[in-house]
């Protein structure tokens, strides 16, 4: 465990940053069970589901759909 993800409280989604070695991976959620859109900083080198499932993003906008649990790979990342 890194940190807590809030910068994106105002769009009711939080979430855990987490280090596996070289590799952030970002797990994400909704507050509120609703679908909301954010806007990353950069592209990822993957996101999925809680279920494995690839989610396909439009550039940096990621919409976190209801209930479901989102996996962010930002792949390795020196420092």
């Amino acid at each position: 465990f890194v940190r807590e993800i809030n910068e994106y409280a105002s769009e009711m989604v939080f979430g855990y940053e987490f280090k596996a070695g070289p590799k952030t991976i970002w797990l994400l959620w909704t507050l509120d069970g609703y679908d909301h859109a954010i806007t990353l900083s950069q592209v990822p080198s993957a996101v999925w589901d809680e279920l494995g499932s690839s989610i396909l993003m439009d550039g940096t906008l990621l919409t976190i759909q209801g209930l479901k649990t989102y996996y962010v790979d930002w792949g390795t990342k020196s420092g």
